[in-house]
């Protein structure tokens, strides 16, 4: 039954009507009775009030079917699941995506009986009684994860969002939006499953550079061993050639050249001039080779290296170096070594560049310092000739690696540089205790 038009309205409606016959001139004189003049200005006026409610009418049902519009696209074409229903959970109505959710026709979802929790998978029951419990009572939004059955005996996981709201007639009616997130959670699923099989892999791949590291490792020390135990080998040896040089050929060669002397006396005082010369020429050539046995014995086996050996064994290096190029030891500070090995090493590491100074650099001037700065133990080897080669190889090559393995050996850094001004400087650093 419809509700009765409001007084006020008909007064209203009537008012207007008047004021329309009147602005139009539609009162005209009659020249009836006063009574049916009445009649006919009352008929007009209520021809005018039929006439505007027409007008309101069409524009009301132009407007319900703005509205009717609007509502089937903001509610049925909605792109998530939209579903209305009563306090007790019966399906009022839903949109097209929900009532696809559910899995069943638009039309059985009309009928009041189709029950919501009906279509809720059994572990997720407990999980909508509660969240539609509370969305009843506090009329606020809840938010949940659940999932659907479908006719298909699949599940769908939805995001559910509750709210509720009280009717006209004090019901109090709830609508459900349900976001698919099925597709989500398979894609989560798999990730969740290609990152367990990623870090079996990383595992057993970890495992693995493990093993193949500690054997790596043992290669490198049993290697670095063998190379240590090769360089003193290589010193052991050098040091019994100096020795021999020093202790058999030169005292062999000194004692042929005094011979030699004793000889050219004997044949000068007999009147042999000329066998005289002969022998003292024999006896320089002599004395000459005996020096050269004796720096390359000096070369092989340094003085002996006790804690200030090392600067004595440069000073001998300098001056042993080649006559037509300047080379002598600067020394700033004292400088004391008590490691036998390290102070030999030191000095290999500037004998060895002294020599590629002397065959590659065509310098003229080599300069060999040895300084102590703060906590560190300077030892530098520099020359004025052509520089580096961008890429050295042969011997250059071999004796910046046979350096860089000394000094490495030692606990020390080497390093190659340019000179400033032109040449190369072969710095060594050792860290020493204060």
């Amino acid at each position: 039954m419809r509700d009765p038009i409001p007084k006020l309205v008909i007064e209203t409606l009537r008012r207007k009507a008047a004021k329309v016959v009147r602005e139009t001139g539609k009162e005209t004189a009659f020249t009836g009775t006063p009574d049916m003049a009445a009649l006919v200005e009352e008929l007009r006026i209520h021809q005018v009030e039929l006439e505007l409610q027409n007008e309101e009418l069409q524009e009301a049902r132009s407007h319900a079917e703005e509205l009717q519009g609007r509502y089937f696209r903001h509610f049925d074409l909605a792109p998530m699941g939209m579903i209305r229903l009563n306090d007790r959970g019966i399906v009022l109505e839903a949109n097209i995506l929900g009532a696809a959710m559910l899995g069943v026709e638009r039309v059985r979802l009309h009928s009041g009986k189709i029950v919501f929790t009906a279509h809720v998978a059994h572990g997720s029951q407990g999980t909508f009684h509660t969240h539609l419990k509370n969305a009843l009572a506090s009329k606020k939004m809840e938010s949940c994860e659940i999932s659907l059955r479908t006719p298909a005996g699949t599940e769908t996981y939805v995001r559910m969002q509750i709210v509720g709201s009280r009717g006209a007639d004090d019901t109090t009616d709830l609508l459900v939006t349900l976001t698919d997130l099925t597709a989500l959670r398979n894609a989560e699923q798999a990730i969740e499953v290609l990152n367990a099989e990623l870090e079996g892999r990383v595992r057993d791949r970890t495992a693995q550079l493990d093993v193949a590291y500690k054997k790596l490792e043992g290669t490198i020390n049993e290697r670095r061993e063998l190379e240590d135990e090769i360089l003193a080998i290589s010193e052991r040896e050098q040091r019994r050639i100096g020795q021999d040089l020093h202790d058999d050929l030169c005292q062999r060669l000194a004692g042929i050249a005094l011979l030699s002397d004793v000889l050219a006396k004997k044949l000068k005082k007999e009147g042999s001039v000329q066998h005289a010369m002969k022998a003292d020429e024999m006896a320089g050539l002599l004395q000459s080779s005996a020096v050269c046995a004796r720096d390359i014995a000096k070369g092989l086996h340094p003085v002996e290296m006790d804690a200030e050996g090392l600067t004595a064994a440069l000073d001998d290096l300098a001056a042993r170096a080649n006559r037509k190029v300047n080379c002598r030891f600067e020394k700033n500070t004292p400088v004391s070594i008590a490691n036998h090995a390290v102070a030999l090493s030191l000095y290999r590491i500037a004998q060895e560049a002294v020599m590629n100074a002397l065959e590659h650099s065509q310098c003229t001037e080599i300069v060999i310092s040895l300084d102590s700065k703060k906590s560190l133990l300077v030892l530098s080897v520099s020359d004025n000739g052509i520089g580096l080669p961008e890429r050295p190889s042969g011997a250059k090559s071999m004796g910046r690696h046979i350096m860089a393995y000394r000094a490495a050996a030692s606990g020390a850094t080497l390093w190659f540089e340019k000179r400033p001004g032109g040449g190369t400087q072969v710095i060594c650093s050792l860290p020493i205790n204060p």
